[in-house]
C-alpha cells in the first residue's frame, strides 16, 4: 500500500473514503483488493480472487458508500442490471 493509500483510510471499517479518492473503476486490481481488505480486515482474500473486476469495483463502492454518515450525501444509486426485487418459486414440499 502506498502512502497515499494509507492516509486513505483507517483502521475502521467504517471509515470515510475522501471524495477526491480515485473511483474503484480507475484502480488496478490489486489496488481494489486492498483498499477492500482495508475496509474488511477479516474477508478471505482467497474468496475475493474469484470475482471479476467489475464485481469488486462495485463492492468496493458499495462498502464506500456504507462508511458513509447518513444523510443528504449518503446516496447509492443501484446499478440498472440489478433488479429492485427478487422473487423465487415457491417451494411445493
Amino acid at each position: 500500500m502506498t502512502a497515499t493509500e494509507a492516509t486513505l483510510f483507517s483502521n475502521s471499517p467504517r471509515a470515510r473514503t475522501p471524495k477526491d479518492a480515485p473511483k474503484p473503476q480507475n484502480l488496478r486490481r490489486d489496488q481494489v483488493l486492498e483498499r477492500i481488505v482495508s475496509l474488511r480486515p477479516g474477508i478471505n482474500l482467497d474468496f475475493l480472487t474469484a470475482f471479476t473486476d467489475e464485481s469488486l469495483a462495485l463492492y468496493l463502492t458499495r462498502l464506500e458508500n456504507l462508511g458513509r454518515p447518513r444523510g443528504r450525501e449518503a446516496r447509492w444509486t443501484r446499478p440498472a442490471d440489478a433488479p429492485a426485487i427478487l422473487t423465487r418459486p415457491a417451494s411445493s414440499s
